[in-house]
C-alpha cells in the first residue's frame, strides 16, 4: 500500500511538471534522479508533495526543487535561466502570461540555491504555473 501511494505522489508531481512543460517521461525523469540524489525518503516526498504551503517543507525538501530546476534546465547555481524557463512556459500559458510570470518570479532569491528554487517554486505556484 505504501508503495502505491508513493507512486501516487510522484505521478501528481509529474502532472504538475507536465503543466509547466515538460513530457511525462521528462518530468518522472528528473523525479527520479532528484529523489536519488538527495536521497529523498518516501516521508519526505509526501510531504513535499501534499503540501498545501510550503511553511512546513525540511531543507532536504527545498533542495529537491533546486535538483529538480537545475535538471530541466531552467535554473543553475541559483540563477534563473530566462530562455529555459520561458520555453516551458508559453507552451502552458502563452507567451504574455509567461512573460508576466517570469518577470514576478525572477526577483525570488534566497540565502542558498536551494532555498532560491523553493522560492520560485512558491511563486510559480502562487501566479498560475501549476
Amino acid at each position: 500500500m505504501k508503495s502505491i501511494l508513493v507512486i501516487a505522489l510522484i505521478a501528481t508531481f509529474a502532472a504538475e511538471s507536465v503543466l509547466a512543460g515538460l513530457t511525462p517521461e521528462q518530468a518522472m525523469e528528473h523525479v527520479t534522479f532528484c529523489k536519488k540524489e538527495l536521497n529523498l525518503n518516501d516521508a519526505d516526498f509526501k510531504q513535499l508533495v501534499q503540501a498545501k504551503t510550503f511553511a512546513d517543507v525540511n531543507e532536504k525538501s527545498k533542495c529537491f526543487f533546486n535538483c529538480f530546476q537545475e535538471s530541466e534546465g531552467t535554473l543553475i547555481d541559483g540563477v534563473l535561466q530566462e530562455e529555459k524557463v520561458m520555453d516551458l512556459f508559453i507552451g502552458t500559458v502563452g507567451e504574455k502570461k509567461a512573460r508576466e510570470i517570469y518577470d514576478i518570479c525572477k526577483k525570488e532569491k534566497g540565502a542558498e540555491k536551494c532555498e532560491t528554487a523553493f522560492k520560485l517554486q512558491i511563486c510559480y505556484r502562487e501566479n498560475g504555473i501549476f
